[in-house]
């Protein structure tokens, strides 16, 4: 199993970030759904006009749009948790106040996220990092060459 972790940890990362980008994608399309039926209604040019309309309430186009934040944001994350988890095992050697600093510093990345009001990014950082995390330590990955590179460099050609 350890030979594939990096698949394994990306593939999860991937399933866990797509799910929650299809969720945030859809929600924001249901607001825009809403808000484009009151303009309608008090007959303002709608733009998407109303031939959009009915797609923004499908899963599919939800589906879809999320594959962007997908690629994006949720690549990144995995890269980050990859290469902090890598630093936590092999350089720090699992030093409970080396975790202790990177605990306080996912706390403040969330409370950035969210100073001027709830971000929904703040589900990527509460849900994927520390799932990603655990799977991380579950499957340290073993052999030379883990503690000469970090786990990243496997997947940077996916960036």
């Amino acid at each position: 199993m350890n030979k594939y972790r990096l698949l394994l940890i990306t593939l999860v990362g991937l399933a866990i970030g797509q799910t929650i980008a299809m969720l945030h994608v859809y929600h924001s399309n249901l607001q825009m759904a809403e808000q484009i039926q009151y303009l309608q209604a008090q007959r303002y040019l709608i733009v998407p006009n109303i031939y959009v309309l009915p797609s923004l309430k499908s899963i599919y186009t939800a589906f879809v749009g999320g594959l962007f934040f997908t690629g994006t944001i949720v690549s990144g994350i995995i890269a980050l948790t990859m290469l902090i988890s890598w630093f936590w095992i092999k350089i720090t050697n699992k030093n409970k106040m080396a975790l202790v600093i990177i605990i306080i510093q996912w706390f403040i990345a969330i409370y950035q996220t969210n100073v001027n009001g709830w971000s929904a990014f703040t589900l990527y950082l509460c849900i994927l990092m520390p799932v990603l995390f655990g799977i991380c330590l579950l499957f340290p990955g073993y052999g030379n060459h883990s503690t000469q590179y970090p786990a990243i460099f496997g997947v940077c050609h996916l960036f």
